[in-house]
C-alpha cells in the first residue's frame, strides 16, 4: 500500500486504500518461502528409490530393469512414474516423479530380488544426515601457545558431552 501511495501521492488516502484492497482481492496471498539455513547441505531427494548391496555389486541392463519394474508396478495397480535409473551410492538409484509409497517400495523390492537373485540388498528411500559445524576450535591447548591442539584433544573434549555417542567427525576440525 505504501508503494501505491508513493506512486500516486496526489490521491487521497481513502482512494489509495480502496485501490489497494481491489487489487489485493483479485489475487491469492503469496506464500513466503522459508530460507534454507546456511549450515545445511543439499542431500538426496526423497523422489527416488535406492537399491544398495551389502554383498558384491550386481550389474544389470538399466533400461530393461526400469521397463520391467514399471510393468511390475502396473500389474500391482500402483501408479508411480519411474523416470530414470543410474548407478549411485554403491548401487542403483531409480528417480521417480513423486515420493514412492511403501507399497511401491515392496513391489520394487520383490522385483529386484527376482532380478538380481540376491538377498544381500536393501531397497529404500534415501535417508539424510544433519551436520552441525563446530566453530571456534582453538589452535593451541592453552594460552602458553607451544603445543598446538591435537585431534585427540578435540575428541576427548567431545567425549565429555552426554551426546558423545551421536558425534561423528566427518573431517579434522582443525581444518575448518
Amino acid at each position: 500500500m505504501a508503494k501505491l501511495a508513493r506512486v500516486a501521492p496526489h490521491l487521497p488516502v481513502d482512494n489509495v486504500a480502496e485501490a489497494y484492497s481491489r487489487r489485493a482481492a483479485g489475487r491469492p496471498a503469496r506464500k513466503r518461502k522459508v530460507p534454507t539455513p546456511n549450515f545445511t547441505t543439499q542431500g538426496p531427494s526423497r523422489k527416488q528409490i535406492l537399491i544398495t548391496f551389502s554383498g558384491p555389486f550386481v550389474t544389470c541392463d538399466l533400461g530393461l530393469f526400469l521397463a520391467r519394474a514399471h510393468d511390475a508396478l502396473e500389474a500391482a495397480k500402483i501408479k508411480l512414474t519411474l523416470l530414470a535409473m543410474t548407478t549411485a551410492y554403491g548401487g542403483y538409484s531409480i528417480s521417480t516423479a513423486e515420493v514412492p509409497h511403501p507399497a511401491a517400495l515392496d513391489v520394487i523390492r520383490g522385483f529386484a530380488m527376482q532380478n538380481f537373485k540376491t538377498d544381500a540388498m536393501y531397497v529404500s528411500l534415501p535417508t539424510s544426515m544433519s551436520y552441525i559445524r563446530i566453530i571456534d576450535v582453538p589452535f593451541f591447548e592453552d594460552n602458553a601457545c607451544p603445543p598446538r591442539v591435537s585431534l585427540d584433544c578435540i575428541k576427548g573434549s567431545l567425549a565429555h558431552s552426554p551426546l558423545h555417542k551421536h558425534f561423528i567427525l566427518t573431517r579434522d576440525p582443525r581444518l575448518v
